[in-house]
């Protein structure tokens, strides 16, 4: 598992970075670390623009699947919007939806956690999230 606490100022960035270190090292598949990215790209830049307070990114590893876990201090959760063909914004979590397997979000103290779960390529063997004995 990994965390992460960002810097609103440089999070997207930081967080694109930091993903794409710890799935190689996990040996996740090249392509399965470029929809990662991605799909933290959008998740975080949403709790940037749209959350509040610090923004906490965590990965998770579930048997076949990487676990995506973005935190903020907002408790709105998002809204899939189907965004026309000419938005230039709005199309955050069609990506997420179109490349996890599931996704999802809920209400976590006075913020609220928005995660997702993308195919890893690799059988961990592991499923850290059962560990810790949370739920989903």
């Amino acid at each position: 598992m990994e965390r992460l606490a960002l810097d609103p100022a440089s999070a997207v960035r930081e967080a694109r970075d930091r993903t794409a270190a710890v799935l190689g090292r996990w040996r996740c598949q090249g392509e399965r670390v470029e929809d990662a990215v991605l799909v933290v790209s959008e998740v975080v830049t949403n709790a940037v623009q749209h959350g509040a307070g610090v923004v906490l990114l965590r990965l998770l590893r579930r048997r076949t699947y990487v676990r995506v876990e973005v935190e903020d201090g907002s408790p709105t959760l998002p809204r899939l919007d189907r965004a026309g063909g000419a938005a230039e914004r709005g199309r955050g979590l069609e990506i997420v939806r179109k490349l996890a397997a599931r996704w999802g979000s809920q209400r976590r103290g006075a913020g609220k956690l928005v995660w997702a779960e993308l195919p890893a390529g690799v059988d961990f063997g592991i499923d850290e999230l059962s560990t810790e004995g949370r739920r989903r």
